[in-house]
């Protein structure tokens, strides 16, 4: 069921808007609707943060090292650059 929204939008906004709809020959509502569908799907098949996801698998097979020996060994390095 389509329900009615209303937005505020700079004027240059609402201008290129309609340029753009009348351009692509679609509705100002589709051309929305389709912008946040496709917003939500990125939103949902980001979960994992980027950062995250860049650590992903990093342990895979090995046994994750003891946060103390993480601590001491981190600890190490900076005063051997210091």
């Amino acid at each position: 069921m389509n329900k009615k929204l209303t937005l505020s939008m700079d004027a240059d906004m609402i201008a290129f808007a309609h340029q753009y709809a009348n351009m692509t020959k679609q509705s100002i509502s589709h051309l929305f609707e389709a912008y946040l569908r496709r917003l939500q799907s990125n939103v949902y098949q980001s979960d994992i943060a980027s950062e995250s996801a860049a650590l992903y698998g990093i342990f895979e097979g090995k046994d994750v090292p003891d946060k103390h020996e993480m601590r001491k060994e981190c600890h190490e390095k900076s005063n051997y650059r210091s």
